[in-house]
């Protein structure tokens, strides 16, 4: 398969099936920065869908993620696609993101 550049990555994918809360806090779960060519690497095959919890704050306090869907570019870019699958917006290789990772 070649190498997806930014402006070869699909502008739509599948809709989202997914029907469970699409925000949560922490709970049980440890929550680490990663740059988004980091989480490229090591969650996303280039080209292939894959889905993170990534943090959009704090309410009342409580740090609070989201499901997010992205697919990674060759320059470590990640593409994030809403429930509907349209491609949204683009974080940088270089862009920090915060996620949920596993049990603490």
């Amino acid at each position: 398969m070649p190498k997806l550049t930014g402006t070869e990555m699909p502008g739509y994918i599948a809709a989202d099936t997914y029907t469970g809360t699409y925000s949560r806090g922490q709970g049980k779960f440890r929550a680490d920065t990663f740059t988004a060519a980091e989480l490229a690497e090591m969650l996303g095959g280039e080209g292939e869908p894959f889905v993170v919890w990534v943090s959009f704050g704090h309410v009342n306090g409580q740090e609070r993620f989201g499901r997010d869907r992205f697919i990674a570019d060759a320059e470590g870019n990640l593409h994030l696609y809403s429930s509907d699958g349209h491609r949204v917006l683009v974080h940088g290789a270089e862009r920090p993101l915060r996620i949920l990772t596993k049990p603490a």
